[in-house]
């Protein structure tokens, strides 16, 4: 339970410890805003009696990661003149549900738009030694702050997302560098179902 302040230079020293492993720590709150150690910690130094170990704690700018998860929809299907006329699908669920022509089955993001976002997901970012989890807000918000520059992916642990939608990526890779501030969106797309007209007619009315 050894502790130190480093001088001007940055240097610090811990003296008559005993041999052994031993785990070295930084107080993250005194080393400025917005910096974080390039290395994981705690770092592990080997200590030999009578001999003097030494270590560096290269100390960077973090970056930041800000996101949200939304759920898109294709647009009302506003004519029967594209596509085969007895080929038509139902994309999304509820609210959200719209009639799609064939032409749909391959729509571009032009045919998209947003239904906003969606709340209480458990999303989840990793560089491999690290995890870090956040819940969405209400607006489908999430916030990550701190983060140690490196290469980095992202993905939903949990949560509840609409009925009869997707991810549309399973996972984003992504590089944060020094300063980075970036932003994100995790789309969920509404899943195509295949609706087949096997005949026409002309309903009557009895009286």
């Amino acid at each position: 339970d050894a502790t130190a302040v480093t001088d001007e230079k940055g240097e610090f020293i811990l003296a008559s410890l005993p041999p052994g492993s031993h785990y070295i720590s930084v107080d993250r709150r005194s080393i400025g805003l917005s910096r974080v150690p390039a290395a994981v910690l705690p770092i592990v130094a080997e200590v030999t009696g009578g001999e003097t170990t030494g270590v560096q704690i290269p100390v960077v700018e973090s970056a930041r990661l800000d996101g949200r998860v939304a759920a898109f929809t294709y647009q009302p299907l506003e004519s029967e003149a594209n596509g085969d006329a007895n080929e038509y699908f139902v994309a999304g669920s509820g609210k959200d549900r719209a009639l799609v022509s064939a032409a749909g089955s391959t729509a571009s993001d032009s045919e998209l738009s947003e239904a906003g976002g969606i709340g209480n997901v458990l999303v989840e970012l990793t560089d491999g030694t690290q995890v870090i989890r956040r819940v969405s807000d209400n607006k489908g918000g999430f916030s990550l702050q701190d983060l140690r520059p490196g290469n980095y992916t992202l993905k939903i642990a949990g949560g509840n997302l609409p009925a009869l939608h997707y991810l549309e990526k399973s996972e984003i890779e992504m590089k944060l560098d020094p300063g980075d501030k970036k932003e994100v969106v995790v789309r969920v797309l509404p899943r195509l179902r295949p609706i087949k007209i096997i005949s026409e007619g002309t309903i009557v009315s009895q009286k």
